[in-house]
């Protein structure tokens, strides 16, 4: 009798692979949600870390609040000087001042002999 009370529990117990299936994409929103708060967050001039756990935990909720939440100027700014500074075999050309190379003979933006 014990062995026909236990056949109802096994069947009972067997899936058919719907819980993985659902679990494979909550896992996958999951992190399409924390990648999108983290470039959220990095582009308002704030820690992607932040971004990425208040996207990956709040999910479209997060966006919406990484979206409306203020821009740090300082760090965009400090970014953009940073972005914008010559590289170590470039100068700035004495007639336009646009950056060319250190070796350039002639100015690729004015046309100018240097």
């Amino acid at each position: 009798m014990n062995a026909l009370l236990a056949v109802p529990l096994l069947q009972q117990g067997s899936s058919d692979g719907s819980e993985f299936v659902s679990l494979f994409c909550g896992g996958i929103l999951l992190l399409v949600f924390a990648a999108a708060g983290a470039n959220i967050a990095k582009n308002r001039g704030h820690n992607q870390a932040v971004g990425c756990v208040v996207g990956g935990i709040l999910g479209l909720v997060g966006l919406i609040i990484l979206a409306v939440w203020p821009k740090n100027q300082a760090v965009l700014d400090a970014r953009q000087v940073v972005s914008m500074a010559p590289k170590a075999d470039e100068r700035a050309c004495p007639y336009c001042g646009e950056t060319i190379k250190i070796v350039a003979k002639v100015c690729k933006h004015c046309h100018r002999d240097l």
